[in-house]
């Protein structure tokens, strides 16, 4: 197994707001059932004859519950998949408001007084006012042309991302006379705070896993724009030898031993890196794109099976009239996982 697959930052653990409701729902039940909560900022009714303030403990203040807040969930929730960072905490009557930062995403909560439990706001009922079923939403369909537009999102050290890209290479290999597969990058503002660690330009450009990564980002976007026809293999390669910790000192030899010219890279880079992130971000807009991998096909989220057989019939599906290469059948090698890093 490759130092990639192994670091824990790229396990198979990102979070978003919805894992995170989930896993802390069961307080919510807790809370419902020895306080009598109905909705915030209404008194906790007491269950068991014991006023709600000394069921609740000794106040603490509103930076301390937020503190320990922060810990938890950093300590015990996150699991190395990011850090939850506080960005704002009010006292709301009854409850402090929380606003937390996790994985460039906003999650508000309510904890209480003493400090002793929380819960996401979503989760909060108010039991006068009726829940309202969410619309069912029917799947896009991938429009056709005669020739699709066919782009790939992904993080250069997201695991997904690379498995992304290791099942797009014989479809890469099958098509390349019908259609480009364009490589791209999933770029966030303000990650993490906008962080040196994971961001340049004063926060305006960040990557998840990391500075390296988004420096290893814009040099394959300088390889794919000057050494296109050597792109997919250097991808690989890259793949299996570098990481998101070592990508900076790792790229090169990588290069050079898959024909790359490093001088063009670096030149690439010094010149060019904001015009290319600006694209990106600009792109990553355009099509809602928020995490990776995500394959874009005539500006459409296809949503097959993550395989080289699976990707394949994404695009072949795109074409008004598809080529006798559609009628090839890949292997479908890779698509067991359907997770992603991101939002």
């Amino acid at each position: 197994m490759s130092d990639k697959a192994e670091n824990k930052i790229d396990q198979p653990k990102e979070m978003n707001i919805w894992q995170l409701a989930t896993a802390v729902l069961a307080v919510l039940l807790v809370l419902a059932l020895f306080w009598g909560i109905t909705k915030p900022g209404q008194a906790p009714a007491s269950n068991t004859g014991t006023p709600a303030s000394q069921n609740q403990g000794t106040t603490i203040t509103a930076q301390q519950a937020a503190d320990k807040t922060i810990k938890y969930i950093n300590d015990y929730l996150m699991q190395g998949a990011g850090t939850a960072t506080l960005t704002g905490v009010t006292d709301n009557a009854q409850f402090y408001d929380v606003a937390v930062g996790v994985n460039g995403q906003a999650v508000d909560l309510y904890v209480t007084k003493d400090g002793k439990y929380f819960v996401p706001k979503n989760y909060v009922y108010d039991l006068d006012k009726p829940v309202q079923a969410p619309a069912q939403t029917q799947a896009k369909s991938i429009p056709k042309s005669d020739k699709p537009e066919v782009q790939l999102y992904t993080m250069a050290y997201c695991p997904y991302g690379n498995q992304a890209e290791g099942v797009t290479q014989p479809v890469v290999k099958l098509l390349s006379s019908k259609v480009e597969i364009v490589p791209h990058f999933v770029i966030y503002p303000n990650y993490q705070g906008g962080s040196d660690a994971y961001c340049m330009n004063n926060g305006t450009f960040c990557s998840m896993h990391g500075i390296q990564e988004l420096h290893e980002d814009v040099r394959e976007l300088c390889i794919y724009k000057y050494q296109k026809d050597k792109y997919w293999d250097y991808v690989a390669a890259n793949d299996a030898a570098c990481t998101a910790q070592n990508a900076d000192s790792c790229w090169e030899a990588v290069a050079n031993s898959t024909g790359i010219d490093t001088a063009k890279v670096k030149s690439c880079y010094d010149s060019e890196a904001t015009t290319l992130l600006q694209n990106e971000v600009a792109l990553n807009k355009k099509y809602g794109v928020q995490g990776s991998p995500d394959l874009v096909v005539n500006g459409v989220s296809a949503g097959n099976t993550r395989s080289p057989e699976g990707y394949k019939t994404d695009i072949c599906s795109a074409f008004n009239s598809p080529p006798s290469e559609c009628s090839t059948t890949l292997s479908n090698a890779g698509g067991t996982a359907t997770g992603g890093c991101g939002t």
